[in-house]
């Protein structure tokens, strides 16, 4: 189920702050990002990749270190490409959710349930539609 109804909404600088917010661990501080949404002529709902770049102090360092995070993200989801464990994923995608709704209210959590009647309708042959249309 993927969805750019709502996200495309938003600049990609407050795109990347609500990202970033959703994601970060305490001590982490926020250095660029960057935005790539698919082509026009690409399918509809096409998630986004957004890069940011960010310094961290990991366990038992003393020094900083920067890192660049690649994510997968849609209306719905936050996929890592390279981090963190189930536990952090979980954290980063209730808090997007989360961040999404405060912003859109009602009407994102009905286009969230019906993204969803739409994913199990798809084991069903009836995927032919998107709730975009």
């Amino acid at each position: 189920m993927a969805s750019t109804k709502f996200i495309k909404a938003i600049a990609d600088e407050e795109l990347i702050k609500v990202l970033f917010d959703a994601v970060k661990a305490d001590g982490d501080e926020f250095v660029e990002g960057e935005v790539l949404r698919s082509d026009a002529t690409c399918e509809r709902g096409n998630p986004y990749n957004v890069y940011v770049t960010f310094k961290t102090r990991f366990d038992g360092e003393d020094e900083e270190s920067t890192l660049t995070d690649t994510y997968e993200v849609d209306d719905y989801d936050v996929v890592p490409f390279d981090w963190g464990g189930a536990e952090d994923t979980i954290r980063a995608k209730v808090a997007w959710r989360k961040a999404l709704f405060n912003r859109y209210g009602t009407e994102y959590a009905v286009h969230h349930l019906f993204g969803a009647l739409e994913e199990s309708m798809a084991q069903h042959d009836a995927s032919d539609w998107l709730i975009e249309d």
